[in-house]
């Protein structure tokens, strides 16, 4: 992972879409932001909450996300 590759390393920095949660900042230093990027997704539509499909113990299920924090491995 890129956290392994800093705490190593094996790189000094590391530059590229980077969502920032509290998980991450307990690893590696931040930076102010460089580039600030809108991030989206699409849900069916008559839906009125964000959700994205995710896989928990073998099934797919609907899960409620607000923050990158609520989805980790989807950054």
């Amino acid at each position: 992972s890129r956290e392994q590759r800093l705490q190593s390393g094996d790189v000094d920095i590391v530059v590229g879409s980077y969502s920032i949660t509290t998980e991450r900042e307990e690893k590696v230093d931040f930076s102010a932001p460089y580039l600030i990027t809108d991030q989206g997704m699409m849900v069916y539509t008559g839906d009125d909450e964000e959700r994205a499909l995710v896989e928990e113990n073998g099934k797919s299920i609907r899960k409620k996300i607000k923050d990158p924090e609520d989805f980790p491995d989807g950054t």
